[in-house]
């Protein structure tokens, strides 16, 4: 199922929306995550996972500080 059009279904449900993304950001704040980039790239390329260039910069940058 396309993504979109399956949070278009749980929204119309009224079920809450989390992505992947949020899940992951969450999982480092309470300390669940050892390295979320290193998740990430390895969803990129062992699940095709796809994030916008710009907010994949984004999120390494906020993790090196």
């Amino acid at each position: 199922m396309d993504e979109r059009e399956g949070r278009k279904i749980a929204k119309r449900l009224g079920l809450r929306v989390t992505g992947i993304l949020g899940i992951l950001l969450h999982a480092e704040q309470v300390d669940d995550l050892s390295s979320l980039p290193e998740v990430i790239n390895q969803l990129r390329e062992q699940a095709g996972f796809r994030i916008a260039p710009a907010l994949l910069a984004e999120i390494f940058q906020e993790n090196d500080q």
